[in-house]
């Protein structure tokens, strides 16, 4: 998405022409900004109103929030601005187009030597950085990734690090989108005894940025930290794809925590960066560069389904309806994400990842409610066409869709009898004259979804008993380990030798599954690892 940048000479230029009385409202308001910054976050808080406001602007001025800048708000923030709930729309985030490469999720080589990591990995060294902002203490951390992973939202998460009640200030800063005039408003000082030949120029750091001036001592750095004093995350997205300009300022910015003219980042806010390699996107010119990259700690994401599932199957809407169909994240589970979790093929600009099945799955959310609204019945080919293909391509889609037919031949709605009347429970459809075979691909989707029933909680004993008796229901030792492996991968307590319902009634109940399926023990055991 282009945009029209005023270049800071021109601005001065311009008015530096104009008379006393032209001065215009950006520059006073931006000198009134720093005038009126008395109380704690004051003009963070400013900045975060106009947001919640939609006051979005180019550059910034005049009571507005530039573009490429999204706040997601502590709680502390929102209480000291009178409001009890808000999340960002989406939508506010410009996320440019990119020409994409058909690369692997593991690291590639323009970034060499750097380590894969998973889910919990990253969060947990994500969460201690956090826990000491201090640059002396802990480098910045670089988080490398494929397209479309899910990068911004691990660093999202960690806004909850601080437990129950509290979180972080969140400051997300699309690079691509900047230019160097953009993190700060230019002003005009006023003449000096009504000479205009006096007045000179100079520039401020726009309201978002938690800084402080030098000259403000502790005092500053203290209203820098926040109405609540934790600081945040400022998280600097695509830094290598960003303009050289804006690298070197985004790199001071990192390294020595301050822009020109002495104004200081507050010591308890912490930076992070992420982007694609240089594999991954055709449109980025520029190397990282070895001088730059050792002074960084660096990672590079490598999701997986099972992590996915999790965010996936606790994500609602503002509303709080869940945003994922559940046979979506069935499907991923059970074809365990190897061909269309992450899938990129040459020439594709729409293609299976974690951020294209999230854009998928609202895209069907919202379908259902239109169908609802105008009182039609949705299709299996609008499910296809109008939500799916568009977002993640139309051979993940209409793998999908296969998945989807076939479910419709289990009753999904009873399926609830698994866990409380296991003799009455759908059973797989049977492949033709035999009593023990099932049709194997209809089999295993209903072992997923058994597994995600109850997924969110705990397992009572009564319910893992009867799911252990609706495996023996079964009379087939492959579709009852892949059961049993399913819900074990769902709810991993089960399988852990210390937790109580380990002790308590998994054993048990599984010397009656494996006296109907002998020498079934090793081979789950295999299932599951």
């Amino acid at each position: 998405m282009g945009k029209i940048i005023k270049t800071y000479s021109s601005f001065l230029n311009e008015n530096l022409n104009q008379n006393e009385s032209r001065l215009g409202n950006m520059a006073k308001s931006a000198v009134g900004s720093i005038k009126k910054f008395f109380g704690k976050g004051a003009n963070f808080l400013s900045a975060l109103s106009a947001q919640i406001n939609g006051k979005r602007s180019t550059d910034g001025a005049d009571g507005t929030i530039p573009y490429g800048v999204t706040i997601y708000p502590s709680k502390a923030s929102l209480r000291a601005l009178g409001i009890d709930n808000y999340s960002p729309d989406e939508d506010e985030i410009d996320e440019n187009l990119i020409d994409e490469e058909v690369v692997p999720l593991e690291a590639t080589p323009s970034i060499s030597g750097v380590d894969n990591v998973d889910y919990d990995t990253l969060l947990s060294i994500v969460e201690r950085i956090v826990n000491n902002p201090d640059p002396t203490e802990e480098a910045p951390l670089m988080v490398w990734g494929a397209p479309g992973i899910g990068k911004t939202a691990i660093i999202k998460a960690i806004q909850e690090a601080k437990g129950e009640g509290t979180t972080y200030d969140l400051l997300d800063i699309q690079l691509t989108t900047y230019a160097p005039e953009d993190f700060f408003l230019p002003v005009i000082d006023p003449a000096i005894n009504d000479n205009p030949m006096s007045r000179r120029a100079s520039r401020v750091p726009q309201r978002w940025l938690p800084v402080y001036n030098k000259s403000e001592g502790e005092e500053g750095n203290a209203k820098a930290n926040g109405v609540d004093g934790l600081g945040g995350i400022i998280f600097l997205d695509e830094l290598s794809r960003a303009p050289q300009a804006i690298r070197n300022i985004a790199l001071k910015f990192v390294y020595d925590r301050e822009l020109d003219g002495g104004w200081k980042i507050g010591s308890n806010w912490t930076i992070f960066a992420a982007s694609n390699r240089q594999e991954d996107d055709l449109t980025n010119a520029e190397e990282f560069g070895t001088a730059l990259g050792n002074r960084w700690q660096q990672v590079n994401y490598v999701p997986d389904v099972k992590n996915y599932a999790k965010y996936a199957s606790t994500k609602t809407d503002k509303s709080g309806v869940n945003v994922f169909d559940p046979l979506i994240i069935s499907f991923l589970q059970w074809s365990k994400g190897k061909e269309f979790f992450h899938k990129m093929e040459a020439g594709s600009i729409a293609f299976p990842s974690p951020r294209s099945w999230e854009k998928a799955a609202i895209a069907w959310k919202n379908l259902k409610k239109e169908a609802e609204r105008k009182g039609i019945q949705l299709s299996d080919q609008m499910i296809e066409k109008q939500a799916l293909s568009p977002s993640i391509g139309k051979e993940a889609a209409r793998a999908f869709m296969a998945y989807y037919l076939l479910s419709k031949k289990i009753d999904l709605k009873n399926l609830y009898k698994v866990y409380t009347e296991p003799d009455n429970a759908p059973l797989p459809t049977r492949t033709r004259g035999s009593e023990s075979e099932y049709e194997l691909d209809v089999a295993y989707i209903l072992a997923s979804a058994v597994a995600y029933e109850h997924k969110g909680r705990r397992l009572t004993e009564p319910e893992y008993r009867n799911l252990v008796k609706y495996a023996i229901r079964l009379n087939n030792p492959t579709v009852a380990m892949q059961i049993i492996g399913s819900t074990n991968e769902i709810h991993p307590y089960l399988a852990e030798k210390e937790s109580p319902e380990f002790r308590g009634f998994v054993i048990p109940a599984m010397k009656e599954f494996f006296a109907k399926y002998p020498g079934s023990e090793r081979d789950l055991k295999n299932l599951t690892a």
